[in-house]
């Protein structure tokens, strides 16, 4: 019984450390990030995203055209593993995978890696979302209605 208690007594701890480290970790990520570098198979496109408290994020992305497009999402961080889905394009628009995430002691640099096999890194730089972007941004809604 005493084996019972204590092994239940290390698992409520472990829980409580990994929701207070995501609560700590939201705290940092909350902001805007711009996109600096990325080890990827793929093309990726200059980028800007930012995360609220509210565990909903807004993603600028340029196109092929030059312009940005808005995507918006929620997400979800669990100790430093952090997953979401777009709220445009139905429930099939779920991050290809969730990813690590770890940020630097200064709070400035983030880096995030897919847990796929690819294993893809994104960094980014603590920033401000220029306006000239937001300005100007083409929703995703009317990009993809003219597809």
């Amino acid at each position: 019984m005493k084996k019972l208690i204590a092994s239940l007594i290390a698992i409520l701890s472990l829980v409580a450390c990994s929701q207070r480290d995501s609560t700590d970790l939201l705290s940092k990520l909350v902001g805007s990030w711009h996109l600096v570098s990325a080890e990827s198979k793929a093309q990726t496109p200059d980028s800007y995203i930012s995360f609220k408290k509210d565990n909903t994020f807004a993603l600028y992305q340029q196109n092929d055209e030059g312009n940005y497009v808005k995507y918006t999402g929620t997400f979800i961080l669990v100790g430093n593993q952090i997953s979401g889905k777009y709220d445009n394009g139905g429930t099939a628009a779920i991050w290809n995978a969730s990813s690590s995430i770890s940020l630097s002691s200064d709070g400035k640099s983030l880096s995030l890696t897919s847990d796929d096999d690819l294993q893809e890194v994104m960094s980014f730089q603590k920033e401000a979302i220029p306006m000239s972007i937001i300005a100007v941004v083409v929703p995703w809604d009317d990009v993809n209605q003219s597809n």
